[in-house]
């Protein structure tokens, strides 16, 4: 009696399409916070002395130096890693832990706002074991390559 090799289910699950994403420090973080803490600092004179001349003097140069900082590239190291599969499945280098992208996941010019939920080692990848804790994760944009963006793009709205 021949048995059934099933070699070809293997090679399928196997070449399953999985992306190794490298993030970098985010520079539009920083900006961020700087804007608003000057933007704190300016209401703050405004509202006590009423000098718009000074403010005006404050906030010129402040926006050109963020623009600049900006729009240099961002050539720092890499500070973290973690591979995506095309069915939303991530795993965290240095975790044991998998995890399931949601269809709840967005995206926006800024970066991308990851909502996630731990797989269950008992089940396969297809089936979830809904738990109550779930992951999210904010990834600005600067922080991924292009290519490294829009392959996060094409598996979030996959998943939708």
């Amino acid at each position: 009696m021949k048995t059934q090799n099933s070699t070809l289910w293997c090679n399928l699950f196997s070449s399953a399409s999985k992306y190794n994403i490298s993030l970098r420090r985010s520079r539009y973080k920083l900006a961020i916070y700087c804007s608003l803490i000057l933007g704190a600092g300016l209401t703050i004179l405004l509202s006590f002395s009423y000098n718009y001349l000074l403010a005006l003097i404050i906030l010129f140069p402040a926006l050109i130096l963020i623009g600049i900082y900006l729009s240099a590239d961002n050539s720092e190291g890499i500070n973290g890693h973690f591979s995506v599969t095309e069915d939303g499945v991530i795993a965290f280098k240095g975790e044991s832990a998998n995890y399931q992208l949601l269809a709840s996941s967005r995206l926006s010019f800024v970066g991308c706002w990851l909502k996630m939920i731990e797989l269950d080692s008992l089940f396969d990848h297809k089936t979830i074991a809904i738990k109550a804790s779930s992951r999210e994760l904010f990834i600005f944009k600067d922080s991924l390559s292009g290519q490294d963006f829009a392959r996060l793009l094409r598996v979030i709205k996959g998943l939708g």
